[in-house]
């Protein structure tokens, strides 16, 4: 006979347990009503993972790398938004003298 790895009692108290049904964090589905995180987001959240890790050269590359993706999407970003042809000021033009 096969001894038991967990106390009866506990297993007991496990199999009562609301949670013991409920699907696991990996087979739960998000709230279909919560807009996707956008790439910008996704990066933001890693970087604040990342930055609870112990100190490491795994540590300092990855944090580099979302650093560098977080910088090339900021400059596709500023690329893409249509600066106007005309200038904003509202002062006069100069007067050109020949």
């Amino acid at each position: 006979m096969c001894k038991p790895t967990m106390p009866s009692r506990e297993r007991e108290s496990l199999a009562q347990s609301p949670e013991a049904d409920a699907p696991s964090r990996s087979q739960r589905r998000a709230d279909p009503l919560s807009p996707p995180m956008t790439e910008r987001q996704w990066e933001l959240y890693r970087l604040s993972v990342v930055d609870e890790w112990q100190e490491s050269p795994h540590k300092a590359a990855v944090i580099g790398a979302i650093k560098h993706k977080l910088m090339i999407m900021a400059l596709r970003e500023k690329a893409s938004i249509n600066v106007p042809d005309t200038p904003t000021s509202t002062a006069k033009p100069r007067k050109v003298t020949p």
